[in-house]
């Protein structure tokens, strides 16, 4: 921490020389205004150029104390005239309240406002709700006062040498005793500060019990503040900056210091003077820190470090009670450098957060730089980098003062990489005790870092521009501009961080880097997270690195993208990496990227297409399935054609239902009726019964066509089709014939049966129909259906009884035997009965029969 003086008013008088001393300042709660009590004056100053805003003339005594309420809306005056004036944020005085005795000390309840006004022996509370201003007296002047930071308790310090610990409703619960007069007090949380005229710095609890030893600051406090975690002191010798144990970081000597207050946003610090001096003092606050890969150590509240685990978010403190100057972490090794020493840690397992003190090397040098390896400690000191804590010191001298130090390994043997502020970049072996030159940059070197196979470095120059090098030979590879700090992934040897103008790039090999807003300044890189300084604390993002893959993909680099994305990425982008490394016929990156998608559906194919591709399966083949599977079809049947695999192409418009596509690929004849034949089928699969029948008939295929208008009732369709086929097509005519049988026209199939001469089947119609008539006619006609007429008429004679006829028709349909046999029978039943007519007739029957068969015999 430091200041840097960023304005200074000296305070006058109105028409006189004297200066006017300064007592008391204030800053409002949102930075804006810093008023001041100078004289008999309350001052309001701008704490940006220290121009005054307003001069507030009310009081008739010298003003001694300001306070402003928490709210913002109000700040509230008291004077040696022994009143109190409230006034608005926009400097308008409200309200006017008086003690008996002059006006000491000012404070504003945290929590609820109310404003606590102490005189010399008594003090009040007041509020805008409470019109009667209640009074306390205290045995004792009455220097100082301060709300705790939850409200509860109002300090009030006391010139015997004393701290009343009081509560909200001003009743005494506790009593801090001292040797001198305390003179300021103030709360850092639940802990109470008190500061007397023996120089003493001592902590209290608000029970009133001492927590930390006296601790002599060298001034005799009339004010004390605090400062985040810092305390700040002003008195008769100067002000100055402590720890909150009372270690002395900073102090400014001074004759009388009457007042210090820092900002509500620590940024200024204000000073007031007895001499009427008002200083404005800008804070810059120094990060002192140290990283290596996912352990960052920093310091907090000026003695205590702290190692945080950036992946875990684990923390561990160490109390150093003293001021901590530098750190350095590297491996399993902290140092922290003190005022008089330096102390080594080591970490106590590799996994763990327990650090153990391994030894305290004396060392009171100032240096630049405090660096740690594996088993060394090193300073820099401007030109000159000492190894310490050996029984053989080493050191080396450079031509230029060192302004970044990086511990790296190669060849298995730590060295150390030095930016010089002349641009040289030197890399010195503590092992050896070399040291040479190995790069010179056009500028001087603000920070470098070497990737994790040690072959690039990257190196940041004061012009804000980034050069990469092949470390090996110096070769230049590329530039990057408005850079101002540079990381390599510790995992990935081809990822490179950048920062600068308020934005985080991620670049990949020679790529154009991807970027996103960043107020920051990136300090390591690790896998998918990128840590950053923001505001003095680490942060740690998660960064996308789907663009480095997608780069990687674009230019068919598969194993780069591979090893990028183990690093973290979405399935979809293992998804698009394994479709590119299967259209390349890289299979085994494929199958990795299709692990980690769990598609199962690829790597089936995977295997399949390997196994092929190593059985002798050309590559077009192999990759026409691919490119058939990402749906790429047109791309996957021209591959299959420029190996004369048009089948191929051929199946894959069919069984994509692309016919027309498909025909591309068919030749004439043959080919194209198998064409049809298959887009029948699915015409036939999706119902569309009539576009399959007709795709049927242009395959030439009729009996599927007739097959198919039969099961659908597609009668319509049968009968035009029988109409059309001439006699010549007797196969189809007879298929078309048997479908009209099946959809019920029988009719139409008679005259096709006709059309072919088929007398045989329109007979056995005419029987199915029970046309008799014209079944009779066509036995007579035709001699050959004969039998196919009265056989069936015999047997349905017989069914009804009519047992003569069914003989005769028996006789006619050639079937002696069974004619025979009825006969008996008929002739046997006659005789039993006494029928005797009936057997006579049936003889004489019998005999007309026996003479057609001889005259038929006799023809024959």
């Amino acid at each position: 921490m430091r200041t840097v003086p960023k304005w200074v008013n000296k305070i006058h008088e109105a028409d006189k020389v004297e200066f006017s001393s300064v007592h008391t300042i204030c800053f409002s709660p949102d930075g804006s205004q810093l008023v001041v009590g100078a004289g008999e004056k309350v001052m309001v100053y701008d704490p940006r150029d220290g121009a005054l805003v307003q001069l507030l003339q009310a009081h008739k005594g010298a003003v001694h104390a300001v306070a402003y309420c928490g709210d913002g809306k109000k700040f509230a005056s008291g004077s040696a005239d022994k009143n109190v004036i409230i006034w608005t944020s926009k400097m308008e005085g409200i309200l006017k309240y008086s003690h008996s005795e002059p006006i000491q000390c000012l404070a504003y309840n945290p929590v609820t406002f109310h404003l606590a006004s102490c005189a010399l022996t008594d003090f009040a509370f007041w509020s805008m709700d409470v019109k009667a201003v209640q009074k306390f007296r205290v045995p004792g002047r009455i220097t100082s006062c301060a709300w705790s930071t939850n409200g509860q308790y109002l300090a009030v310090g006391l010139a015997v040498g004393a701290v009343s610990i009081r509560d909200k409703m001003g009743d005494e619960i506790y009593r801090v005793t001292r040797e001198a007069a305390v003179w300021a007090v103030a709360f850092s949380k639940s802990i109470l500060v008190v500061t007397d005229w023996n120089d003493t710095l001592s902590f209290y609890n608000t029970q009133g019990q001492q927590i930390l030893k006296d601790r002599n600051i060298g001034i005799s406090a009339l004010s004390v503040t605090m400062l985040g975690a810092l305390v700040l002191v002003g008195g008769v010798g100067g002000w100055a900056v402590l720890t909150s144990e009372g270690v002395p970081i900073l102090s400014t000597p001074q004759e009388w210091v009457w007042a210090i207050a820092p900002s509500p946003s620590f940024n200024n610090l204000a000073v007031a003077c007895q001499d009427g001096t008002l200083w404005c003092y800008q804070i810059v606050f120094s990060t002192v820190h140290g990283l290596y890969r996912e352990r960052y150590a920093y310091r907090e509240n000026m003695t205590d470090v702290i190692i945080q685990h950036l992946t875990t978010g684990n923390k561990v403190r160490i109390k150093c009670h003293d001021r901590v100057q530098k750190i350095a972490i590297y491996k399993h090794r902290l140092a922290v450098q003190l005022p008089e020493r330096v102390v080594v840690y080591e970490q106590g397992d590799v996994e763990g957060m327990l650090y153990r003190v391994r030894e305290k090397l004396p060392q009171k040098t100032e240096c630049s730089l405090l660096v740690a390896t594996s088993d060394a400690l090193l300073l820099c000191q401007d030109t000159k980098l000492s190894i310490i804590g050996r029984s053989i010191p080493k050191s080396w001298t450079v031509p230029a003062p060192i302004r970044y130090v990086k511990v790296t390994t190669l060849y298995f043997e730590e060295v150390l990489l030095l930016g010089l502020m002349n641009g040289q970049i030197w890399q010195v072996e503590p092992h050896h005790g070399s040291a040479k030159m190995v790069l010179h940059t056009p500028a001087s070197v603000r920070c470098l870092d070497v990737s994790a196979s040690r072959a690039y470095l990257a190196v940041v120059d004061e012009s804000s521009v980034c050069r990469v090098y092949n470390l090996s030979t110096g070769e230049l590879l590329f530039t990057e501009e408005n850079i101002s700090s540079v990381s390599w992934n510790s995992w990935c040897d081809e990822l490179l961080s950048l920062s600068g103008g308020g934005l985080l790039s991620i670049k990949a090999c020679h790529f154009p880097p991807a970027t996103q807003p960043l107020a920051g300044s990136v300090v390591g890189f690790q896998g998918g997270r990128v840590f950053c300084l923001q505001a003095n604390s680490m942060q740690t993002i998660n960064v996308p690195l789907s663009h480095a893959v997608h780069q990687y993909i674009h230019h068919k680099m598969f194993n780069e993208a591979y090893s990028v994305a183990c690093l973290g990425v979405t399935s979809l982008d293992w998804e698009r990496l394994g479709v590119a490394a299967l259209e390349e016929l890289s299979f085994e990156i494929a199958r990795k990227a299709f692990q980690r998608s769990e598609n199962i559906v690829f790597l089936n194919l995977i295997d399949h297409l390997q196994e092929r591709f190593e059985a002798g399966e050309k590559r077009a083949v192999v990759l026409g399935e691919v490119l058939a599977y990402r749906g790429r079809y047109a791309d996957a049947a021209r591959s299959f054609k420029s190996v004369g695999r048009d089948e191929r192409a051929l199946n894959l418009y069919v069984d994509l239902r692309m016919f027309n596509k498909a025909q591309e690929y068919v030749g004439e004849g043959e080919g194209l009726a198998a064409l049809a034949r298959r887009r029948a089928e699915w015409a036939r699969h999706v119902n569309e019964p009539r576009a399959a029948a007709e795709m049927y008939l242009a395959a030439g295929d009729v009996k599927r066509a007739a097959e198919l208008m039969a099961e659908t009732g597609r009668r319509d369709m049968l009968i035009e089709l029988a109409r059309k086929l001439d006699k010549g097509s007797s196969g189809s005519l007879r298929y078309v014939a048997e479908a009209l049988v099946k959809a019920g026209e029988p009719a139409t199939a008679a005259d096709v049966y006709q059309r072919l001469g088929d007398y045989i089947k329109v007979a056995q119609l005419a029987v199915a129909a029970g046309e008799w008539s014209r079944a009779f006619n066509l036995a007579r006609e035709h001699a050959e259906c004969k039998r196919e007429v009265y056989l069936p008429y015999a047997h349905r004679m017989a069914q009804e009884n009519r047992f003569v006829d069914a003989q005769k028709a028996y006789h006619m349909a050639g079937e002696t035997a069974t004619a025979m046999r009825v006969f008996t029978i008929l002739v046997g039943n006659a005789v039993a009965e006494e029928r005797f007519c009936d057997a006579g007739y049936l003889h004489h029957l019998l005999a007309s029969q026996y003479l057609d068969t001889a005259a038929a015999a006799t023809t024959d």
